[in-house]
């Protein structure tokens, strides 16, 4: 996958390194200070994490077309491939409004759900504007897609978790970001899975039975550091740096390998964004190949 198009290895891991060495300064002086750098880290961290997240569950989606197509269904219609072009922006959109400029409660003196100084925040009643596009978007699509002559049962299946996880950040944000960061790893580690598996020509490297264990021991640092925040942390875990109120900055050891862990999780943000360019011939035909598709 790193050699599927001209100068790739050079851009991607050159690229993922410098990130890795910027956001763990980045993270660690967040932690030192967490003022100087809200905006900086607090703010960006989360605009490229949802983003990222949105962004494969509309890659799975077009895996899924790819998937009926190959078993004789018909292809997604003109009206579906124009809601799969919006769900992106779409969502973004609505999330980052709700976390970040929706207040919690009703009242002039309520907070946004990530409260990071930004002051006077929207009305509590533009979260009943935002779960109406967020339906309307979805009783739409879901119109689309069943009025089909014959539906992908494993599609629609997916599509219901994509819109339970982002309906769930609009409702209960604290719960929503427990399901989408899970549901984005689940598929992660199935997509992983799925590229590491021996195709035909290949030279064998890795045979099946060690993939998912080979999968979870490269895991193991980032689950350990999640288990020792797990038991350390008191109190409400809000937005994707939530875990910065009061552990990691009174454990120089446990902050610095937090800055790391995070700045891997944004290394991996611009890996991805190379790695998956399926609108370039070479990159598509490699990656249909690793995932199983002629």
């Amino acid at each position: 996958m790193l050699t599927s198009a001209p100068g790739q290895p050079r851009q991607v891991l050159a690229g993922s390194l410098g990130m890795l060495a910027v956001g763990t300064v980045l993270f660690f002086t967040f932690y030192a200070e967490r003022t100087a750098h809200t905006y900086g880290v607090a703010v960006i961290f989360n605009v490229f994490g949802t983003h990222h997240t949105l962004s494969q569950h509309r890659g799975i989606w077009s895996l899924h077309g790819l998937r009926a197509g190959k078993a004789g269904l018909p292809g997604a219609s003109a009206l579906e491939r124009k809601l799969q072009q919006m769900y992106v922006p779409l969502l973004l959109t609505l999330l980052l409004v709700r976390i970040f400029f929706v207040p919690e409660a009703p009242g002039p003196a309520a907070p946004a759900y990530l409260d990071i100084g930004q002051g006077a925040v929207l009305p509590h009643g533009t979260l009943g504007l935002l779960l109406a596009v967020w339906l309307g978007y979805f009783m739409l699509l879901f119109r689309t897609v069943l009025r089909a002559e014959a539906v992908s049962g494993p599609k629609v299946l997916y599509l219901l978790a994509m819109a339970t996880a982002t309906g769930l950040v609009l409702v209960a944000p604290t719960w929503g970001y427990v399901m989408l960061p899970g549901m984005h790893g689940l598929e992660y580690y199935m997509l992983t899975a799925r590229m590491l598996e021996p195709r035909e020509g290949d030279t064998p490297r890795l045979p099946r039975k060690f993939i998912v264990p080979a999968m979870i021991a490269s895991m193991l640092p980032l689950l350990a550091l999640g288990a020792v925040h797990g038991l350390l942390q008191q109190g409400v875990v809000r937005g994707a740096l939530g875990s910065n109120m009061g552990v990691a900055e009174t454990h120089p050891l446990l902050r610095a390998m937090t800055s790391l862990g995070f700045a891997v999780v944004l290394a991996h943000y611009f890996a991805d964004a190379l790695i998956y360019r399926f609108r370039i011939p070479s990159i598509r035909a490699v990656m249909l190949k690793r995932l199983g598709f002629s």
